[in-house]
């Protein structure tokens, strides 16, 4: 296979003029992220089927600075396939101006039609199309230059088989009348994306931290705060600026940040930072309810196991896995008694409204 290498934004328009609006465009990324706290964008996959042809290029990132081109033919395409695209997501919010692509995942489509919820890219091009992936390319560094003809295979392949596997899904899906719910949850997959924030959910990134106390856990959410910030001015992992077993000890021994200044040089640089979150953590930690990370309660316990029983049971009805009905976490908090975040309009939080009425 011989892959069309772009790499000025000439070539690049000159591309997407190629491109057919009213058809859909297979979209993938390969990029690295070891030094730093944003991924660097590498190569950009395209594939698009056309009427005697697959339209396809591999395009280096690093060369192109203006991605208009590309935002529109994505935007003005009937949609844009893409197999587990939240990595490519963060691709995409560099090289985009406020994207909002039309978003058909792969992945979700072959779980609401019985997969496994996170099958890879290779096993379902195996079980739709019979194809052997070849993954002996997959630690390149995609950074360097020049690619070989066998990485940029391997990149193409990763599109190019998009749009005939997603005709076989999409015909399932018709059949099985779950089209919607597809749409649906691709739209939510965006949203998402869209809604979170990195500072907001730092806390979660620091391993050990839902066993603390409340007042340990508002110190330690408000350094993980700090960190994401710091990791993100000065572009570096987050481990790099403070490691978790820091967080943590200080969360839960702060009158020892004197003492550590003296092993952590870190600590001792941003004195004037970190003081403060220990003797005053920010308020929306403070005020945050860790009740959701405690062991359920007996009664709990038996709710879980029942609306767990009645999930398990849906799912074999709908010949999916029950972990595509429905999550561990969501289950968790209807057993501890909330439920006003279902919504109506969510055919997943429809199930679980109708067991809640019907065990009122």
């Amino acid at each position: 296979m011989s892959v069309q290498m772009i790499r000025d934004a000439d070539e690049l328009q000159a591309f997407c003029q190629k491109l057919d609006p009213a058809k859909a465009i297979a979209i993938d990324t390969e990029f690295i992220r070891q030094k730093t706290y944003y991924a660097i964008p590498a190569v950009i996959q395209i594939a698009q089927q056309q009427e005697h042809e697959m339209l396809s290029t591999c395009i280096d990132a690093p060369l192109i600075e203006d991605w208009s081109a590309l935002q529109n033919s994505l935007q003005q395409s009937k949609y844009c396939l893409t197999h587990s695209p939240d990595q490519d997501f963060e691709i995409f919010d560099q090289l985009f101006t406020d994207w909002t692509f039309n978003i058909y995942d792969t992945q979700v489509a072959a779980a609401l039609l019985g997969a496994q919820p996170q099958i890879s890219y290779a096993q379902l091009m195996q079980n739709t199309l019979g194809l052997e992936i070849d993954k002996s390319q997959s630690r390149t560094d995609w950074l360097k230059r020049p690619l070989s003809a066998a990485q940029l295979d391997y990149a193409i392949a990763d599109v190019i088989h998009l749009p005939k596997a997603w005709q076989l899904l999409s015909q399932d899906l018709e059949h099985k009348d779950r089209l919607e719910w597809f749409k649906t949850d691709c739209e939510r997959q965006v949203e998402r994306h869209k809604a979170q924030s990195p500072l907001q959910s730092a806390w979660n990134r620091v391993k050990g931290i839902k066993r603390l106390s409340d007042s340990d856990f508002a110190r330690a959410a408000s350094l993980a705060h700090w960190r994401e910030q710091r990791a993100m001015q000065k572009d570096r992992p987050r481990r790099w600026i403070l490691a978790d077993d820091i967080i943590l000890e200080l969360a839960q021994s702060p009158e020892r940040l004197k003492h550590m200044q003296q092993e952590h040089k870190v600590l001792q640089h941003n004195h004037d930072s970190i003081r403060p979150l220990l003797d005053s953590p920010l308020q929306e930690f403070e005020q945050f309810d860790t009740n959701v990370f405690s062991p359920l309660n007996d009664a709990e316990k038996k709710r879980f196991s029942r609306i767990k029983q009645y999930c398990r049971k849906h799912a074999e009805k709908l010949d999916i896995d029950p972990a595509t009905l429905s999550n561990r976490k969501t289950l968790e908090k209807i057993a501890r008694g909330l439920s006003d975040f279902l919504d109506a309009d969510n055919w997943r939080h429809r199930v679980l409204q109708n067991y809640l009425q019907e065990h009122a």
